[in-house]
C-alpha cells in the first residue's frame, strides 16, 4: 500500500487483466485518459513502436463512456487497463496507474498524456540518462506536433520574484540545451521518467490539492527541494498537441459563466485554488504576494474588458 498523503493513491482502483508477456518491462508508461478514444489509441501505437527498452503501457481510463476501454482491450491486449469512477482527474489517474504499475516490478514510471506522440527512441534515451545518473528524474524535450522542430518545453524553471514556474521554450530552450544546461527545477507530466523507488519516497502526485493542473509541477519541485536531480534529456523527443489542453478565454467577449469556469474549476490553468496552493507551498510570503499580483491583476483586467464587450457592447 502506497498511501502516505490522503488523496494521492487510490487503493480501490484495480488493473484489468494483462496479457502474458515473456519480457519483464523496465518501464511502466502511465497514461490517464477520459473520453478521448482515438487520441489514446494513437498514443498507444507510438508506445508499441518504442525500441531499446521493454515497456508496458498502463492506461487509466477514468469513467470514459466513448468505448475507450473495449477498444484498448481489443487492440492493445498487452496493456494494463485501470478503470476509475470519473473522479480521479489527471493526478489521481497517475497515482492509480502507479499503484497498478509497481507490482509489475518496473524500475521506472514514465508519465504521459493521452494526446502526445513519443518518439520511438524516447524511452531508451530516458532510461539511458537515468541509469547514468541514479536517483534522478529525467524529462523528454517536448515539441509541437504541428511544428516538430519547435520546442514547446525544454524543462521548467521557478523564478518566484520573476516569471514564476515557467517552461523554457523556443529559442530559450534551444540555447539552454545547446549549452548543456540540463538541470531544471521542474518538469511537466508528459515524458517524465521517475525511478519507482523515488515515486514511493515522494508519496506520488498530490491529487488532493492539485487534481488536474500543477500536480506535476509540485511533484518535481518537491523533488528538487530535496536535492533530487531533475533534468532534461535532449535525446528524448515527444510531440504534444498543444491545442487540446486546458480552458482559455475566447476571443471577443466572455460571460460570467466562462469567467467562473476559468477561475474555479479543475480544468483551468488559471484555477485560483490550485495556483494559490502551489505558491503557498513553494514560495515565501513576499514571493506569494508577488506571484498572485503578477498573474491575477493582468488577468482581472483582461476579464473586465471581455465582460464589458459581452454585456455592454454585446460582442
Amino acid at each position: 500500500m502506497l498511501v502516505s498523503v490522503p488523496g494521492r493513491f487510490r487503493p480501490d482502483i484495480h488493473p484489468g487483466t494483462m496479457s502474458p508477456d515473456s519480457t519483464s518491462p523496465r518501464v511502466a508508461v502511465i497514461i490517464p485518459t477520459f473520453n478521448r478514444r482515438e487520441a489514446v489509441l494513437c498514443c498507444l501505437e507510438h508506445i508499441r513502436a518504442m525500441t531499446g527498452v521493454p515497456v508496458r503501457a498502463v492506461v487509466v481510463c477514468d469513467g470514459s463512456t466513448d468505448g475507450t476501454q473495449d477498444a484498448i482491450r481489443a487492440q492493445f491486449p498487452e496493456a494494463v487497463l485501470v478503470e476509475g469512477d470519473g473522479n480521479l482527474w489527471w493526478s489521481g489517474s497517475i497515482n492509480a496507474g502507479v499503484e497498478a504499475a509497481l507490482p509489475l516490478g518496473v524500475e521506472y514510471c514514465l508519465f504521459l498524456n493521452d494526446d502526445v506522440h513519443p518518439d520511438s527512441d524516447m524511452a531508451r534515451a530516458l532510461v539511458h540518462a537515468a541509469d547514468a545518473a541514479p536517483g534522478s528524474i529525467q524529462g523528454a524535450v517536448v515539441y509541437h506536433q504541428r511544428e516538430p522542430e519547435r520546442i514547446w518545453c525544454g524543462g521548467g524553471l521557478a523564478v518566484w520574484f520573476g516569471r514564476g514556474a515557467y517552461m523554457r521554450a523556443d529559442a530559450e530552450a534551444a540555447a539552454a540545451l545547446a549549452a548543456g544546461k540540463l538541470d531544471v527545477d521542474w518538469l511537466p507530466g508528459m515524458g517524465t521518467l521517475i525511478p519507482s523507488d523515488l515515486v514511493r519516497e515522494l508519496g506520488g502526485i498530490d491529487a488532493e490539492n492539485f487534481p488536474q493542473y500543477w500536480g506535476d509541477t509540485d511533484f518535481t519541485l518537491r523533488a528538487s527541494r530535496q536535492g533530487i536531480p531533475v533534468r532534461v534529456c535532449p535525446g528524448a523527443r515527444l510531440y504534444n498537441d498543444i491545442d487540446s489542453t486546458g480552458i482559455l478565454l475566447p476571443p471577443g467577449g466572455a460571460d460570467w459563466k466562462r469567467v467562473k469556469t476559468l477561475l474555479f474549476t479543475h480544468r483551468s490553468h488559471a484555477s485560483l485554488s490550485a495556483r494559490t496552493r502551489l505558491w503557498r507551498r513553494h514560495c515565501s510570503s513576499p514571493q506569494f504576494l508577488f506571484q498572485f499580483l503578477r498573474f491575477y491583476v493582468p488577468l482581472a483586467a483582461v476579464i473586465g474588458v471581455k465582460l464589458i464587450r459581452r454585456y455592454v457592447f454585446h460582442q
